[in-house]
Parts: C-alpha cells; structure tokens; sequence
C-alpha cells in the first residue's frame, strides 16, 4: 500500500513540475509528451476505471498534440 501511495507521490510531483514547464513554453514538445508518459502511470495505479479512461484519454491527446508540433517544427511553421 506505501508503494501505491508513494507512486502517486511521485507521479503528481512530475505532473507539478511539467505543467510549470508548459506554463511557460506551452509547444514544449518533450514536456507534453513527459505528461502523457506520467499521466499513463497514473491511470496504473488509479483503480476506478472511468478514470483511468480519462487519464488514457488526455494522455493520447497530448501525445497527438506533440506529434503535431513536432511535425510543424520540422517543417519549420
């Protein structure tokens, strides 16, 4: 049960930290695509399924965000 706990811990520290990140660079690609990854854990470790769906769901939503930005970075727009 501790390590559940301290799971979450660390998973909404790294969630605090990339939103300040995004707060100030909001197409910082690696940030956004850091938060899917944290946000995945989470829906790990989160035990209502509703949630997890919602956790899944924002992830794949950053991941197609930082695809796109990616893609116009590269394309220099």
């Amino acid at each position: 049960m501790a390590a559940v706990f301290m799971g979450f811990y660390f998973v909404a520290k790294g969630i605090e930290a990339v939103d300040k990140a995004l707060s100030l660079k909001s197409d910082f690609v690696e940030a956004l695509t850091f938060k899917g990854l944290l946000l995945r854990l989470q829906a790990n470790l989160e035990r209502e399924p509703a949630r997890q769906q919602a956790l899944l769901k924002e992830a794949n939503t950053l991941s197609d965000r930082a695809n796109e930005l990616r893609k116009q970075q590269a394309s220099g727009t």
